[in-house]
């Protein structure tokens, strides 16, 4: 048995610039329905959002959401939510987390 990822070759990975995108019909075609990955270098960049959500906007009209944080090592069995401390974000151990994703509201009935 040969070691993980010498199988076989590497699929080819088809790039695109922003000039010279696929239509809809073509990207669905090869790369949905024909299982072929496809790269697009600095799409994300000319996105309005890429300039407008800086950390201050986010804060700014987004920070008053409770968040669930993680640590790298997922733990998925409590409840770690976490609140803002002293301008940085902690969960309920004083863990810093490296990302942070919305809290589930909670359903009282």
């Amino acid at each position: 048995m040969r070691p993980l990822g010498q199988h076989r070759d590497a699929e080819p990975i088809d790039t695109y610039a922003e000039s010279a995108l696929p239509s809809p019909e073509d990207f669905w075609k090869k790369h949905v329905n024909g299982f072929r990955p496809a790269y697009f270098p600095g799409l994300g960049q000319s996105h309005p959002a890429f300039k407008k959500w800086s950390d201050d906007y986010l804060l700014k009209e987004f920070g008053h959401f409770d968040v669930k944080t993680e640590p790298k090592q997922e733990e998925r069995l409590s409840d770690h939510c976490s609140r803002k401390r002293g301008g940085v974000w902690m969960d309920g151990r004083g863990i810093k987390p490296d990302w942070v994703v919305p809290c589930p509201k909670v359903i009282t009935t």
